[in-house]
């Protein structure tokens, strides 16, 4: 259902104050904040609770503080993964939108800045779940309030069947690993992490020749006796 753009802006209004209280990472480089009090539900991601409300982002999105960008959409998976662990626990001050094409900006109470930015062909790719588990979004020129069986954040056959292939591929490989662990590869000097469509993999290539796991796949948090700090 349309709805006019004054609505949609008060609307946003009402997440102002609350704290994001889980941030989670879906397809590609898209996360989910999920705001306020958790409630358990079974759900099929790597997680079992939703928020009051959820802020959904997909692409291109950046996190910004003090004139630099702190990560954003198009860093690998791992430093997407540990940059949005530092969102949790803060509190939404403001929450706007900008531009002919409107894109979201929240501000949070770190000083930190999210801003949408859109870069291919149709709609900003953002929504939001309301409290009343109504959805937000701007699609084909207009402001948007769907019922949760309208719209949302959910996944398509296409991302299921993308995050099935990567979840057969995580099993297979495994988790190298080899005692004592001197720190997790994710942050090792010499861990290269895969990029790319597969970046949703946690995992990376081992290039120190001084390793068991030299030429091979490692995840994040594998290690062994030769870590180098980054």
């Amino acid at each position: 259902m349309n709805i006019p753009i004054t609505d949609l802006k008060s609307k946003l209004l009402k997440l102002v104050g609350l704290n994001i209280s889980l941030a989670w990472k879906g397809y590609g480089s898209a996360i989910f904040l999920e705001l306020g009090n958790l409630t358990k539900e079974e759900t099929t991601r790597s997680h079992n609770a939703i928020g009051e409300a959820c802020i959904w982002l997909e692409w291109d999105w950046r996190v910004e503080k003090n004139g630099r960008i702190q990560f954003g959409s198009s860093n690998n998976s791992p430093e997407i993964e540990k940059g949005i662990t530092h969102l949790v626990g803060l509190k939404i001050e403001k929450i706007e939108i900008n531009g002919e094409v409107p894109e979201l900006t929240v501000s949070l109470s770190n000083g930190y800045r999210i801003q949408t930015m859109a870069m291919v062909t149709g709609d900003p790719r953002w929504a939001i779940r309301q409290t009343d588990s109504t959805y937000l979004s701007w699609e084909n020129s207009n402001a948007v309030e769907n019922r949760g069986d309208e719209a949302g954040p959910e996944d398509t056959i296409e991302e299921r069947a993308y995050i099935n292939l990567t979840e057969e591929i995580a099993e297979r490989l495994g988790r190298p690993c080899e005692e004592p662990v001197a720190g997790n590869c994710g942050n090792c000097g010499f861990f290269f992490p895969i990029d790319g469509d597969f970046s949703l993999l946690d995992y990376g290539l081992c290039l120190n020749k001084s390793s068991k796991f030299d030429q091979h796949a490692v995840r994040t948090d594998s290690g062994c006796p030769v870590f180098l700090e980054a």
